[in-house]
């Protein structure tokens, strides 16, 4: 081939490049433009199919990757909320109902600067996925007239009356945070170590000096002024002055003590804010006080246990709201004064002020706390978490974490409350049951603990363990302790060594069904423990190697292999589901069998469906809900799949979904 031709054929293939890149430029520029928002109405109808359904819709479903994404509007009649998937829902508090929706950021994709490559795999995503990214913060103005959120490289902005978007600006970075300006004319956000002002009105930016760190906490205070912390993390931290339209500088910079490292401060009250920094020869303790931004000079008032997540609430009492590991609470300033408000751990949950009202985020669901009545509004609606729930060994009831720190225990039949059991946090829950039925284990971020179905008597271990399984009537674990690996008992609050064990086993640990054995391994080769005394009882050099579920074929084709411990020979399955389903993502952990059957998590139309197959020839046996009729609104359609179970007896299938519910099927009737 000549030079001239490999020239002609280089050209060509940059010529292609550059179309296919100008092509996903042009798609996703069509994909997002600018949201049309629609009213809706909660339907409490069950779907075809659904015998009971578990946990309330109302207030949600609620996202955010650091906290809960809600607003509330200034005289707490309204309450927004915002999903993973970007959908924006505006709710009356007083009736509990839906105004309006809006698909805020479903079309979001990356920034602007993030290179060709990247730029074609999220157009492919957007066009045979839907990938977006997802929403990271909401703020109400201070008028209640707008509400904004951001995702990705974009900020929206929505009327709240009808949720029509009144303005929308691209950024070059991702954006993670904003706030209002007190007068509701500026949106304020971070880039690298400089802080940004949009006037939304205007469509136009300002931008300020550099700030000299990239961690800044922004105050906006009532005289248009701005008060930034900006924490050096190697030093003591900085206070500025800036004006909240140019972003020039007004005052001298503060230098705060080296102690003030990570200080936040809040709403002011004349020339004095108020203060929050964390004591460093307390962990978990946070000192209160006022700052004077003239003197640098601080007041201190109080000091509150555990991760503080905090918001002005009103300024004649000066109250706060103090979410820490154990409780939520309204704290005042003055005397240090506490009202509960909840039980259990919020700490980063997310708060939203409106005043007489304040909401906060409780397992994808919002609880509003009225603050002048002393109490919760719709107190009384069941909030599960979707993901974390167990079948009892005799399919009676469903046993799944709450809020306030609770466990419930639901009849099956009725989808009635009959007890609650208060485990220390819910977070991260996972369940399992014994095989005589009598107890229900698990573990959460904060350790492993077991429940006595027949006593009510609750107990925990504190030891941060995975994988957990019962060992009879022990509730039992994988945990990494100064040994290395080892079993965690969450009944005797013991922990035993496996020999050999280093935590590079630790992710692939899998237990036995009867718990008396754990196996692990890397590409070196796998080891057999005996769980009671840690002691290795099996040893091969092959590599290891477990369940394998691959997703293909635009989410139609699921492929399993079944090499679980290398103790049996590859062996592949395809399921090819009926046209109209879609596989839901690539998550194997919602495949689940029975007796010869399959069940995964699929996606119709839009709604999150359980697809039940012949693990043999891969036949479509029942869907649920089933497809009778026209499909559901948006507004009404279950959400993802996110986890699936059988009955012990095979007559029902129980699945938790994206949209805050749990629903129990009749597979009995739909294989008749």
């Amino acid at each position: 081939m000549g030079r001239a031709t490999v020239i002609v054929t280089r050209c060509r293939l940059w010529f292609a490049l550059a179309a296919i890149a100008l092509g996903a430029a042009l798609l996703v520029t069509i994909s997002r433009s600018k949201p049309q928002p629609e009213p809706f109405r909660l339907d409490e109808t069950l779907p075809p199919g659904a015998l009971v359904r578990i946990g309330s819709r109302k207030f949600g479903p609620v996202g955010g990757p650091n906290k809960a994404l809600i607003g509330i509007s200034p005289d707490g009649a309204r309450l927004f909320t915002c999903d993973d998937d970007g959908e924006l829902r505006a709710w009356d508090i007083d009736s509990a109902e839906g105004r309006w929706r809006v698909g805020a950021h479903t079309d979001t994709v990356a920034p602007s600067g993030a290179g060709v490559a990247k730029r074609l795999d999220m157009m492919w995503d957007v066009v045979w996925r839907g990938y977006h990214e997802p929403p990271r913060d909401l703020a109400v103005s201070p008028d209640g007239r707008r509400v904004a959120t951001c995702a990705g490289a974009m900020i929206r902005v929505f009327d709240t009356d009808d949720g029509t978007c009144v303005a929308e600006h691209r950024t070059r970075n991702m954006v993670d945070a904003i706030a209002w300006s007190h007068d509701g004319r500026r949106i304020y956000r971070t880039d690298e170590d400089r802080l940004l002002a949009w006037d939304v009105d205007a469509d136009e930016e300002t931008q300020s000096a550099p700030l000299g760190s990239k961690y800044l906490s922004v105050t906006p205070r009532p005289d248009g002024s701005l008060a930034v912390v900006a924490e050096d993390r190697t030093g003591p931290g900085r206070i500025r002055r800036l004006d909240g339209t140019t972003l020039a500088s007004l005052a001298p910079v503060v230098a705060l003590p080296e102690s003030w490292d990570g200080a936040r401060l809040f709403d002011d009250r004349g020339r004095e804010l108020v203060v929050q920094y964390p004591a460093r020869t307390a962990p978990r303790v946070f000192h209160w006080g006022w700052f004077d931004p003239a003197t640098g000079e601080v007041t201190p008032a109080i000091d509150t246990n555990g991760y503080v997540f905090a918001e002005v609430l009103s300024k004649p009492g000066r109250s706060f709201v103090v979410a820490g590991l154990a409780s939520m609470d309204l704290v005042r300033l003055a005397d240090g004064s506490k009202t509960r408000i909840a039980s259990g751990s919020y700490a980063g949950s997310g708060i939203a002020n409106g005043g007489r009202r304040i909401a906060f985020g409780a397992i994808g669901r919002s609880r509003i706390y009225d603050v002048e009545a002393g109490r919760r509004l719709h107190g009384d609606e069941l909030i599960v978490a979707p993901r974390a729930f167990v079948v009892s060994a005799d399919g009676r009831s469903i046993v799944a974490a709450s809020d306030e720190a609770s466990v419930v225990e639901i009849d099956t039949d009725s989808g009635r409350v009959l007890r609650r059991f208060d485990v220390g946090t819910i977070d991260d829950a996972e369940f399992v049951v014994s095989a005589n039925g009598r107890f229900v284990g698990g573990r959460t971020w904060q350790g492993l603990f077991r429940i006595d179905l027949a006593t009510g008597e609750v107990t925990t271990s504190n030891q941060s363990a995975s994988q957990p399984t019962m060992r009879g009537d022990h509730v039992i674990g994988i945990g990494i302790t100064v040994n290395g690996l080892a079993v965690l008992d969450a009944t005797d609050d013991t922990a035993t060594p496996l020999e050999r064990g280093d935590g590079n086993y630790y992710s692939s640990a899998t237990f036995s069904a009867d718990g008396t054995r754990v196996t692990s391994g890397v590409e070196a080769g796998r080891f057999v423990w005996d769980t009671i005394t840690g002691r290795i009882v099996d040893e091969r050099p092959e590599p290891f190697r477990s369940l394998r579920l691959e997703v293909g074929a635009r989410r139609r084709i699921l492929t399993i292999r079944d090499v679980a411990c290398a103790d049996t020979p590859e062996r592949t399955a395809v399921v090819t589901p009926q046209d109209a389903l879609r596989i839901h993502g690539s998550a194997p952990h919602i495949v689940v069998q029975h007796d010869r059957l399959l069940a995964l998590g699929a996606e119709r139309d839009g709604e999150g469906v359980v697809v039940v197959l012949s693990a043999d020839d891969g036949r479509t046996l029942a869907t649920f809900p089933e497809d009778t009729g026209p499909a559901r609104d948006a507004a009404n359609r279950l959400g993802a799949v996110v986890r699936i179970q059988f009955t012990p007896d095979g007559t029902r299938i129980v699945s938790g979904h994206g949209d805050g519910t749990i629903l129990v099927w009749d597979l009995d009737a739909a294989l008749r």
